[in-house]
């Protein structure tokens, strides 16, 4: 993965680096933490149903 990410960013242009930076970024500080959090309170909070 690092491998691909260091000659994709040969390729790019700054502005194009900045964006995949900021997208991954995103990724790793808002959605990782968010969809770990959702996950374990679902999984804390079960319906009961009576079928």
């Amino acid at each position: 993965m690092a491998k691909v990410l260091a000659i994709s960013i040969v390729v790019m242009t700054p502005s194009a680096a900045n964006l995949l930076y900021s997208i991954v970024g995103a990724a790793l500080l808002i959605v990782i933490p968010a969809a770990s959090f959702l996950l374990w309170v679902s999984s804390k909070d079960t319906l009961s149903r009576n079928r």
